[in-house]
């Protein structure tokens, strides 16, 4: 018998966790099989939220019994102001109760670890994490147990022997769901992992690439039922651009097409992602542990040169100007397509028409699941290198037990509250969510870009005019083998 969409809908939600893949189960990093045809009836009445996997009662591996004597935990934040939730500041620790459901969430989440541990959590906001984080280090102060920064910007910082290896930390268990299963599959290099990230900082969650679209447009031009192409594997490259094409129209009349008319899509910079959505490796983890350069495939060459050829093919592509002027075209019904961010949504509240979320698309139904990564100003969590050795059993325990205490709490906060209460306007978004954070992923050499000559980089050429990516690449490809030699050579130097 035909699996109905709204089946299929319900299995997937069934079989996700909402966050990141983990390692505790295949049904956590694949998506179903839905193969056969989507049908919609109109007359869904489920909550589909409600047959997700409950957290609340999720036990982490953290002994019990552990007192720390209120020993200091202090975490060193970025101060910054951005699309976030809430401040970057704010997302480790919040000062107090102020009657916000996510804030105190992330309140009650180190109120409860530092009463189960016995510790005293506590956090230092500055300017500038890598110049603090630096001096800090140099001085042996031991002023910080634990970082909070802005990934593109403090990876470089592993090279210059700040940071302890998480591998060395008790505690850490990287099986657990609250930590992305490619944490331990990709970023492990040379038996070193200096970095993590996941359920401990929303604002992975929230930085996820996505892809929004508009409704009243998409019935207005008869375009095909999003989520059932979603659920049945067949959101990929070319039905995109097919579907995207097929809409513009000069509503203005004055014989060219501006921010007034209307668009399929934008090219706008949202483009690092495009290696991930569309599974295409950076790097790859030689036989002998050192990271290897592996971009320059028929595959990228490909992707690439459709993607350039085809933003460049019409005027009836919007053509991003900045994040304000994108957001008001497509809440005022001048965009189908808007690619952009999760956290994104809330621009979005007051929109009039009705919009849905779904993942960006993949490369073509061959690709097994929808991938994504996150915008680089997420943050990324490491231990400075002057730490006592004595503090690292507590430094871990309260890490490990923050995190699985952000898993059970402040994520469904977010998602259940913030954005589906708040933000998102249909039940399928549910299923969307899981889809696309499932499918998150870590490229060592996307982590590290910032030493390696940006190499994630690559795909914004197709916004920078740059058309012959083979000859681009190829006076570039020298200068990354130097920054991948050099960083091998230093990667190399940290376990010694």
């Amino acid at each position: 018998m035909k699996k109905t969409f709204i089946t299929r809908l319900i299995a997937i939600i069934l079989l996700s966790s909402f966050v990141f893949a983990s390692a505790c189960g295949e049904a956590a990093k694949t998506q179903p099989d839905v193969t056969t045809a989507a049908e919609i009836d109109g007359t869904v009445t489920e909550d589909l939220s409600s047959g997700t996997t409950d957290r609340a009662d999720y036990v982490d591996s953290v002994p019990d019994g552990l007192d720390f004597g209120g020993a200091r935990y202090n975490i060193l934040c970025q101060k910054s102001t951005d699309l976030s939730s809430l401040a970057a500041a704010n997302e480790m620790v919040s000062e107090e109760l102020d009657g916000d459901v996510l804030n105190d969430a992330v309140y009650n989440r180190a109120l409860k670890v530092m009463n189960r541990l016995n510790v005293e959590i506590s956090k230092t906001v500055v300017d500038d994490v890598n110049k603090t984080i630096r001096q800090s280090v140099a001085a042996g102060d031991n002023a910080f147990e634990i970082v909070a920064a802005y990934a593109y910007y403090i990876t470089p910082l592993a090279l210059e022997e700040l940071f302890v290896n998480w591998l060395k930390i008790p505690y850490i268990d990287l099986a657990q769901p609250w930590w992305p299963s490619t944490l331990s599959e990709d970023l492990i290099i040379q038996d070193s992992l200096f970095f993590v990230s996941g359920d401990i900082s929303m604002r992975l969650l929230e930085y996820t690439y996505c892809m929004y679209f508009n409704k009243a447009i998409a019935e207005s031009w008869d375009i095909p039922e999003m989520y059932p192409l979603v659920i049945d594997g067949k959101w990929v490259l070319d039905k995109y651009m097919e579907i995207a094409s097929g809409v513009s129209a000069d509503l203005d009349g004055d014989g060219k097409y501006t921010v007034n008319d209307l668009f399929g899509t934008m090219n706008n910079h949202y483009c690092d992602v495009r290696f991930s959505c569309y599974d295409i490796p950076i790097s790859k983890l030689a036989a002998d542990g050192t990271l290897e350069l592996c971009v320059m495939t028929e595959k990228f060459v490909d992707v690439y040169t459709r993607l350039y050829e085809y933003y460049r093919s019409s005027d009836a592509i919007y053509r991003h100007v900045d994040n304000t002027t994108s957001i008001k075209a497509f809440k005022e019904d001048h965009l189908l397509f808007y690619p952009y961010l999760i956290v994104g949504a809330e621009n979005f509240r007051d929109m009039e028409n009705d919009y849905g979320i779904i993942p960006y698309p993949k490369y073509d139904e061959k690709q097994e699941r929808y991938m994504t990564l996150a915008h680089d100003n997420y943050s990324l969590m490491c231990v400075p290198l002057d730490v006592p050795e004595d503090s690292l059993e507590m430094i871990g325990a309260v890490t490990e037990a923050f995190a699985a205490e952000s898993y059970r709490t402040v994520t469904p906060t977010y998602l259940e509250v913030v954005l589906k209460n708040k933000f998102l306007r249909d039940s399928y978004s549910s299923a969307m969510l899981d889809i696309i954070t499932s499918g998150m992923k870590f490229d060592p050499a996307g982590i590290y870009s910032n030493s390696l000559g940006d190499v994630l980089h690559l795909f914004r050429g197709v916004w920078d005019g740059k058309l012959d990516i083979v000859s681009t690449y190829s006076k570039k490809e020298k200068a990354f083998n130097k920054f991948f030699d050099r960083f091998n050579e230093k990667y190399s130097e940290l376990g010694d």
